[in-house]
């Protein structure tokens, strides 16, 4: 995506399954972790967290248009909060790429219950100067 074309807006939007998480964290335990969360936590992690996390993630990758060139999932860091609202780090590629883009801020949320994870990222970027 150049300058020329860039939205005001990407969105992003995700739905994961709690049981998709428990299996692959069972699976593959901290390898997973590895994977999708950067480092693993001490203490046994809660699949309901790991799919908000995930979800968020996904709903950040689709926000910011990665397209065919994905990030490590690494490179986005997601703390939920009990209101729903995910506070969204980014850093390393994902961070670079923002910066190429003109991403003034990102907003995500999150819901989960007992069956699923859904998110939702919206990406801000500057306005364009002619």
């Amino acid at each position: 995506m150049d300058a020329g074309s860039r939205p005001a807006l990407g969105i992003g939007v995700d739905v994961i399954s709690v049981e998709e998480v428990r299996h692959s964290l069972a699976r593959f335990g901290h390898r997973y972790l590895d994977r999708i969360v950067g480092e693993a936590p001490e203490s046994a992690p809660d699949p309901r967290v790991l799919a908000g996390r995930f979800a968020v993630k996904e709903a950040v990758a689709k926000a910011l248009d990665v397209g065919d060139a994905p990030l490590p999932w690494s490179a986005i860091e997601v703390e939920a909060y009990p209101s729903g609202r995910a506070r969204v780090r980014l850093n390393g590629p994902a961070a670079r790429l923002a910066d190429e883009r003109g991403l003034e801020g990102i907003e995500a949320g999150v819901r989960v219950d007992s069956r699923e994870a859904r998110a939702i990222a919206v990406a801000r970027y500057a306005p364009r100067v002619p």
